[in-house]
């Protein structure tokens, strides 16, 4: 069974204060749906994801003037790199049909 730090990938980070703009750039250049956000020594205190920046330009914010503090979900889990992990294929359906599945990693 693989362990977690083999399944891994890089995660863009911003740090507190950012702005919403610094967090999409973020993103873009990571090729990633969520950047952590982390504070000074850092530590991860939050994420946004693509979801959290399509919301806050919606509600009118510009991405230069709005900051990731104000739309990051703080309700992190974290898993130890060392522990194994099981794969689940989610099925996928488009108004009741199965279209096809999806498989996740997670932690034990």
């Amino acid at each position: 069974m693989r362990t977690i730090a083999e399944t891994i990938a890089d995660a863009p980070t911003v740090r507190s204060g950012a702005t919403l703009g610094e967090a999409a750039r973020a993103l873009r250049a990571a090729d990633a749906d969520v950047v952590v956000v982390v504070d000074a020594g850092e530590q991860p205190i939050g994420i946004v994801t693509e979801r959290e920046l399509v919301e806050a330009v919606a509600a009118s914010r510009h991405p230069d003037q709005g900051t990731v503090d104000s739309w990051m979900r703080t309700d992190l889990m974290a898993v130890a790199t060392d522990g194994p992990t099981r794969t689940h294929a989610l099925p996928a359906t488009d108004a009741g049909r199965l279209v096809g599945r999806r498989e996740q990693v997670e932690s034990r």
